[in-house]
């Protein structure tokens, strides 16, 4: 061997978890670096050489980097890791200290590549919670409900990256009497063991029922189903075909026609899981599946139970179905956890003891079942709440301490981490924060902070586990690193912990001052009020409710100007509604302005908060009145509370509540952000974008809301833009930084951002038109005749609806920007069939009918897309098997390629081998690289349009290493 030969080492008998180290330490200093290291088996590291010496060392899931001279004078640097992951853990961390991060979308690798040198490492790691990993949850475009057995696979192995090992899974029962709210999914199947297949090779189930995953001809969720074609704004060329849904679902929209492709349905996406699952033992990430409790039977398989002369509801029959649950699950996929899920109703109605005890016989059936059927896999809980809400802590009394108990953070993650855990036993416990919620879900969140804290309650409280649950992949980017750092770093306890005084969820007002505003304390409502006020949170039991609140204006900006921003939430600061109020006036002669709102209290906690743009308000008295979900009978339906703010009680009036401190729901994140900016934009304007991020995080706008469904609906807003666009400043701010951005690749991942930003600031502008037009359609339709509403609805309406168009194209020109992933095809789906649908067709035709005559050309939406052409791969591997061919789908957007193709060759070697782009359908075109052993690198290239993918490419690669056996 050359006395200059650097190298890579690894064991003569390696584990494929070796090998796959090597290689990977050999991708990344090739992408940092541009020199390929050669790879050598040997059980010493070679005289005369340097390099990395790779070996399994030390406990499960630690590793150990060191770099120590060799007796000859050479350098090593010590690669080591436990077995259970702690091998590529150590790979990952050494192309970290690279300048590489990862995310689960893909890899992000600096533009710059840096001079070729062994780096003088010295550092060992051990995670702070055993399990740490995801959960992308089913029943929305944006999820798993659209991904290929490629995206799977893609998603799993960036967790041992991210220093990850759990992927789990949440399959939804068939619910009645309302189908179209919950589908039966085909994650898990439910039946007798005689219909489960065999063990013989034959996976086969033989009976079923209906089943799907999302399809665009789905009704679910408040989705109009709508084939992809008819998307406006140039959308539809992203989709192959009409009937769009993930491979599986191809020829099973809108239901799989007839008995034997229901089974063929579940046959197919078993063999998913069989290919995705082993993939995941093979990287060391542990992988999880499971139903709601009681056990829901389908109804197609109620009615063959009763002909079979079995009782549905039995407990016998029962424990036969789980019997039969896991026969299949054994002899069709690996499996390390099955977990019940306790039901998702507990969250929002609680339960009675009743169905406390029914979940917990249905539990104790399934552990029966798993003992019959000699389950390789241990059982778990999970649920939208720990426990029953009579006692949290039950279960864990009543079921066996090796049972792992999970839950996910109530209110949509606007919730702590329960504290419940803090009570629970010897046992392994899951926390499970959200990345993202669903009520903004076409919407971008930032949510680093929140998972800083998380992480630091779920370690004070003892959890083993820490998974994050999700739809998209790369729209959570910042929360998902957030959560993967803080899986191996919990941070420490915060100052404002012992503030909370363990109950953040405490009733009373937050901040401010009390002032009387005229004469005696107390008497005539609105001679007190608290000023600088935060906000209030009051105890209201769940239920509809109108807020009526009574504000002066305090003080005025240098305009004169007295404006508040005034947001009322009904589900732990969750969803709000928000009005931008403007006061005048404020004599003593002068009644205090009256605001109403109403809202629907989601778990007991109603909150206020108070923004002043300009001057200061004061907020004088709160009258709450309504309907709970469950009317006390002493007081019939009604429920009413009244506060006198800053005063006494009187007049039937509660007095003024006492000030509380709440606990901040996020750590700080600035640190985060640093790193975080640096590495996706490059340095040159990394403090200053994150800057922006960590003001944002937690607190970007939420001008989407869930009506019907995820994501479902632009809020009305009747404020003026003037006053609503001032929450957009941050905007205006990360634009000015594009300048500032050096490297195409950096430019490319800070452009997503900023087209997500302006997609969230169109939306806004359109819920302010939205409320000027829900103004004058109530003008307009109490006309006395329909030719009085006729021409007030071309003078007031039609230039509103001309404004709404050009707005909605603007929306999707920025949203169609950011596509890139299948998440972000689900969130266009999600924005054409629900949200753009109402506005654009529903309330179109509302308009025809207002008007008596067709809306004019330029008052529909247009199918041509205005944006700049564009070339999408939004399924990227970055791992193959042995023989396994690379499959690429490629999109398109305003161009046709000429002449795109693919390049490839073995990763750093030899001339590049073209492959020509196949036409599928629309802007569809599809290429496959042949299978072979070796690792290897590519890029598409569009010569006539000028498009390329990576952005990189030319200089830096996309790459894909090969699994060895």
């Amino acid at each position: 061997m050359s006395s200059n030969s650097i190298v890579i080492v690894y064991p003569t008998e390696a584990t494929v978890q070796e090998r796959l180290a090597a290689r990977e330490l050999r991708r990344y200093v090739y992408l940092r670096t541009s020199r390929l290291l050669p790879l050598v088996q040997a059980d010493e590291p070679p005289a005369g050489a340097s390099g990395y010496a790779v070996a399994h060392e030390g406990d499960p899931q630690q590793y150990r980097i060191v770099t120590r001279p060799s007796p000859d004078g050479r350098r090593w640097v010590h690669v080591r890791g436990g077995r259970e992951g702690g091998m590529l853990y150590a790979a990952y961390r050494v192309a970290e200290r690279l300048g590489v991060r990862f995310s689960l979308h893909g890899d992000i690798v600096p533009d710059r590549t840096i001079p070729f040198e062994l780096p003088q490492l010295d550092e060992s790691g051990s995670p702070g919670f055993e399990l740490r990993g995801v959960l992308p949850f089913h029943d929305f475009p944006e999820g798993p409900d659209w991904w290929s057995e490629d995206d799977y696979k893609a998603v799993i192995a960036q967790l041992p990256k991210l220093k990850m090992n759990f992927f789990g899974l949440h399959n939804y029962p068939e619910k009645q009497p309302d189908p179209l709210s919950y589908n039966a999914e085909p994650g898990v199947w439910i039946g007798l063991p005689e219909d489960a297949g065999s063990d013989d090779g034959d996976r086969r189930v033989s009976a079923s029922y209906p089943a799907r995953h999302f399809t665009t001809d789905s009704e679910v969720w408040g989705f109009a189903p709508r084939p992809t074609g008819s998307y406006f704004d140039g959308a539809a060329e992203l989709f192959e075909r009409d009937s769009y849904g993930a491979p599986y679902m191809r020829d099973m929209t809108p239901w799989p026609p007839g008995e034997q492709a229901e089974n063929e349905l579940f046959d197919r996406f078993g063999r998913l899981l069989a290919g995705t699952f082993a993939w995941a033992r093979k990287l060391g990430v542990r992988t999880c599946l499971g139903t709601e409790t009681p056990l829901a039977v389908p109804d197609r398989l109620r009615q063959r139970l009763l002909k079979q002369g079995l009782d549905p509801d039995d407990a016998d029959t029962i424990r036969k179905l789980y019997e039969g649950i896991f026969a299949r699950i054994e002899h069709t996929h690996p499996l390390d956890y099955y977990w019940l899920w306790t039901p998702e109703s507990w969250t929002w109605n609680g339960n009675t003891a009743e169905e406390s005890e029914a979940t917990l016989r249905d539990i104790a059936a399934a552990a029966e079942a798993a003992q019959a059927a000699g389950a390789e896999f241990e059982l778990a809980t999970c649920g939208w709440v720990l426990g029953p809400q009579q006692d949290r802590t039950l279960y864990d009394r009543q079921l066996p301490a090796s049972m792992p108990f999970s839950c996910i953070n109530r209110q949509f993650g606007f919730e702590f981490i329960d504290d419940g855990f803090r009570a629970i036993g010897d046992r392994p416990k899951w926390a499970i924060p959200w990345l993202e919620d669903d009520p903004a879900l076409i919407a971008p969140q930032l949510w680093a902070g929140r998972m800083l804290r998380d992480a630091a309650d779920a370690a004070r409280f003892g959890c083993s586990g820490l998974m994050g649950i999700h739809w998209r992949t790369k729209a959570i980017d910042p929360a998902l690193a957030a959560l993967a750092q803080a899986g191996w770093t919990p941070p420490p306890e915060a100052d404002d912990d012992a503030v909370s005084g363990g109950d953040p969820r405490r009733e009373g007002a937050i901040g401010g001052a009390l002032v009387v505003l005229h004469g005696e304390e107390g008497g005539e409502l609105g001679r007190t009020g608290r000023v600088g006020a935060e906000g209030y949170r009051l105890r209201i039991p769940g239920g509809f409710y109108r807020v009526r609140l009574l504000l002066r204006p305090w003080s005025y900006d240098t305009r004169g100007q007295c404006t508040v921003k005034l947001s009322v939430y009904g589900q732990s600061e969750g969803q709000a509604v928000s009005r931008i109020v403007e006061l005048h006036g404020g004599t003593a002669q002068e009644p205090p302005v009256e605001l109403t709102i109403p809202i629907q209290v989601v778990d007991g906690l109603l909150g206020l908060t108070l923004r002043p743009i300009g001057g200061e308000a004061c907020l004088c008295a709160i009258e709450v009145a309504g309907r709970p979900y469950e009317a006390d009978p002493a007081l019939g339906d009604a429920y009413i509370r009244t506060i006198n703010c800053g005063g006494a009680a009187g007049d039937d009036w509660e007095a003024d509540l006492p000030e509380i401190a709440v606990r901040s729901r996020h750590l700080p994140s600035g640190d985060f952000y640093r790193d975080w900016a640096a590495a996706r934009f490059g340095p040159e304007a990394a403090d200053d974008i994150a800057e922006l991020f960590a003001a944002a995080d937690g607190a970007l706008p939420r001008p989407i809301v869930w009506v019907t469904g995820p994501g479902s609906t632009i809020a009305a807003d009747r404020s003026p833009w003037a006053l609503v666009s001032l929450d957009y400043a941050f905007l205006d701010r990360l634009e000015a930084l594009r300048e500032r951005v050096v490297g195409a690749g950096n430019l490319e991942r800070f452009d997503y951002w900023l087209n997500q930003f302006r997609y969230l600031r169109s939306a806004a502008r359109i819920g302010c038109e939205l409320g000027a037009y829900e103004a004058a359609i109530e003008r307009t339709e109490t006309a006395a005749d329909p030719q009085s509403r006729a021409e007030l609805a071309a003078e007031l309406l039609l230039p509103i609806r001309l404004r709404l168009v050009r707005l909605v194209a603007e929306l999707n020109r920025h949203l169609l920007a950011t596509v890139s992933t299948p998440g972000e095809l689900g969130t266009v789906a999600n924005t054409q069939q629900q949200a753009l649908h109402r506005i654009m067709i529903r309330d179109g035709e509302r308009l025809e009918k207002l008007l008596g005559r067709p809306l004019p050309p330029d008052a529909r939406p247009s199918s041509d897309y205005s944006g700049a052409a564009r070339m999408i791969v939004p399924t990227v591997r970055t791992s193959l098997d042995r023989g396994e061919p690379l499959k690429l789908t490629v999109l398109f957007l305003g161009t046709r390629p000429d002449g795109a193709a693919v390049h490839w060759r073995p990763m750093g070697e030899g001339d590049y081998r073209r492959i020509p782009l196949e036409h599928v359908n629309r802007g569809v075109y599809r290429a496959e690289i042949p299978g072979g052993d070796e690792d290897l690198e590519y890029y598409v290239l569009d010569p006539a349009g000028g498009l390329r993918f990576p952005a990189t490419a030319g200089t830096l690669n996309q790459t894909v290493v090969r699994i060895p056996d």
